[in-house]
């Protein structure tokens, strides 16, 4: 469930925000706020996953909002029919779409739907570094970023037989080669090594209940990586 704020000082316009958003199966409106000093205060209370924001507000303008929320996330949507305001927005990492009031209600849920996918891959991304992190791989070694990568794809397309020798090829061909094979053996003796050199030889079955030390290859951990992922990752 996509979590969304809004923040707009027009009540009537956040009263059909409101409705066009809740009609989406998969957006649930967590608070609507009406002035700049609400807007910050709640949203740094939800940490909501999208952020619907006006520019021209009463107290603290959207401009000033951007400034005091406290975290980093590009998850904000400008809607403002203020020309004035949206020429003063500085380059931001933190801004996706920006709009004015005339957006069609088709044109903000695709936005809002982009953003959604942005947030998707971000959080596996984040998970599957926190797995590998947990596990002691070198987070600096060739072997490693290439498995992040592995299971990155792998994730995307699960399925009962993992076609490993195909995620290679897409491993390598986004690092500039076409020798997937050697990119497939990098892993692999990047899996070796770290499970050799764990003080605790349980660590990985902590993770992967049932993983194999016998088959320590490339194929066996994206599969219980990806089962991993899939059982405590919820987006």
């Amino acid at each position: 469930m996509l979590e969304l704020m809004i923040a707009d000082d027009n009540v009537r316009f956040t009263e059909h925000l409101n409705y066009v958003l809740t009609k989406e199966k998969n957006f649930k409106v967590v608070n609507i706020s009406h002035n700049g000093l609400e807007t910050v205060m709640n949203y740094n209370s939800l940490k909501p996953d999208i952020l619907l924001l006006d520019l021209d507000m009463p107290g603290i303008d959207g401009i000033g909002v951007i400034d005091q929320l406290n975290d980093d996330k590009n998850n904000i949507i400008i809607i403002s029919g203020s020309p004035e305001y949206r020429s003063r927005i500085k380059d931001t990492h933190r801004i996706e779409w920006i709009f004015d009031k005339t957006v069609s209600d088709e044109v903000l849920i695709n936005a809002i739907k982009s953003v959604e996918k942005n947030i998707f891959y971000e959080k596996i991304e984040q998970s599957i570094f926190r797995l590998l992190k947990a596990l002691n791989f070198d987070p600096l070694s060739k072997g490693t970023s290439y498995l992040n990568e592995a299971i990155f794809i792998a994730y995307g397309r699960p399925t009962k037989y993992l076609e490993i020798d195909n995620i290679m090829k897409q491993v390598a061909a986004k690092n500039g080669t076409n020798k997937h094979k050697n990119i497939q053996s990098t892993i692999d003796k990047c899996i070796k090594s770290t499970y050799n050199k764990q003080e605790d030889p349980y660590l990985f079955n902590i993770y992967f209940p049932g993983f194999d030390k016998y088959k320590l290859c490339t194929k066996n951990f994206v599969e219980h990586a990806v089962m991993y992922l899939q059982s405590t990752t919820h987006i």
